[in-house]
């Protein structure tokens, strides 16, 4: 896959397997379960700011479900999928965790 991820090269991979290298020896099979854009942060937040040009932000945020045995482990990851390869390491962080596994979010600014 290409060295730059966006919100449009991701989003069609939504609810899709993945596979995350822990370390050397472990992996874990891991879903993308959400993609979602951020709000552009120069984007007026009253009528009389507004701009002439509308901007676009091209921040986003994938989180992945993990499973539990991979515990929140907030470090940079490899991650794979099938179709695309390798993706570019990207930095996970734990923001949950239910009876279906951890979730783990990478921000994209």
């Amino acid at each position: 896959m290409t060295s730059r991820l966006t919100f449009e090269t991701m989003e069609p991979l939504l609810n899709e397997q993945f596979e995350l290298h822990f370390d050397s020896t472990k992996t874990f099979d891991i879903e993308l379960v959400e993609v979602a854009q951020l709000p552009d942060p120069n984007r007026a937040v009253y009528s009389w700011q507004k701009q002439d040009t509308p901007s676009k932000s091209n921040a986003f945020t994938l989180v992945f479900r993990v499973p539990q045995e991979v515990g929140p482990t907030q470090k940079t990851y490899e991650i794979s999928h099938s179709s695309w390869g390798a993706l570019v390491p990207i930095f996970l962080v734990p923001i949950a965790g239910d009876e279906k596994g951890l979730y783990f979010e990478a921000v994209f600014t």
